[in-house]
């Protein structure tokens, strides 16, 4: 969807900071990603170099799998699906893909759906199962300006269980963003809250989350915004914000709406095409040793048990 106040926003923005690659900074340009995806908000790594990505809204139902030269590889259609709204792409240890429909940017939808599918890479089209949801303390379509914490942009998978982390509008804006989780299974739920994150600070659109991911092993979890990244590690079992965080300051601003950790060392960003020919990059960044030496040296994880809530 384009987002006309952002895009005013970062056109003003470019004249102050060079939006192309950052020299002297761990993150580094990869490639442009094909010009088919000019709204990627979604990544998640395959394997070889290869990933998939697709575009955030009212297009077709596709995925798109693209290599890091930059090149379309091939384009999945995904039956019984459809593109609202879709934010971000998370994968499970078995293959399936999940995507998420969960774009609420007037925080009024009742459509809430993730579409969850056997990974395609050896197939032109996928069948989806639907997972369909409610925010627990969601009562009013929309809320008032002071309570618009239901859009959300970021979707992660870990231990049969998705998790959302909501992309804050509020006004005044607070800063706050809100962690769901539900179940990874076809059915219709109520998303249990168990935690808040206070991002702090202003404007909004350097501070309200746009993309997450959690590492394959569990010890960390990211959310991104259009110039930082929050690295949370030291937590136990789901408990995310319970831990440690480290504001990471990109020093780098564009419409950034996807991240993926490509290893415990390593994360991928998308940014979305912007002003000026910028974005449409896939970007690497480098996660600081130090943060992963302490993560997997204190990090517990045990075995947790959810009670999950239908609705119908």
């Amino acid at each position: 969807m384009v987002k006309y106040l952002f895009l005013a926003f970062l056109v003003i923005s470019t004249l102050l900071f060079k939006v192309n690659d950052v020299k002297g900074q761990t993150l580094r340009t990869v490639c442009r990603l094909p010009a088919i995806v000019e709204e990627t908000s979604g990544i998640e790594y395959v394997s070889d170099d290869i990933f998939w990505t697709f575009n955030d809204s009212g297009g077709e139902p596709e995925l798109y799998l693209c290599d890091t030269l930059g090149n379309l590889l091939k384009t999945v259609y995904i039956q019984n699906a459809w593109n609202r709204d879709w934010e971000d792409i998370t994968q499970d240890v078995s293959g399936n893909l999940y995507i998420g429909n969960v774009g609420n940017n007037e925080n009024k939808e009742t459509d809430l759906t993730i579409f969850k599918i056997a990974n395609p890479i050896d197939s032109d089209s996928a069948i989806a199962e639907i997972i369909t949801f409610r925010y627990e303390d969601q009562h009013s379509f929309p809320p008032g300006l002071d309570s618009l914490y239901f859009d959300c942009e970021s979707l992660m998978w870990w231990d049969h269980h998705l998790y959302l982390c909501t992309k804050n509008r509020t006004d005044p804006f607070d800063g706050l963003t809100l962690l769901y989780c539900l179940p990874d299974t076809a059915g219709t739920f109520i998303a249990e809250k168990i935690g808040v994150f206070d991002t702090g600070g202003s404007p909004k659109e350097n501070h309200w989350i746009t993309a997450g991911d959690i590492s394959d092993d569990g010890r960390q979890m990211c959310l991104l915004s259009s110039d930082k990244i929050w690295l949370f590690y030291n937590y136990e079992d789901d408990h995310f914000f319970s831990g440690e965080v480290r504001q990471i300051n990109l020093g780098h601003l564009s419409q950034k709406e996807a991240i993926c950790f490509l290893s415990d060392k390593q994360l991928l960003i998308t940014d979305e095409e912007g002003p000026f020919n910028s974005g449409r990059n896939l970007y690497l960044y480098s996660i600081d040793s130090q943060i992963i030496s302490h993560s997997n040296s204190n990090k517990k994880k045990s075995q947790r048990h959810r009670d999950s809530k239908s609705f119908h």
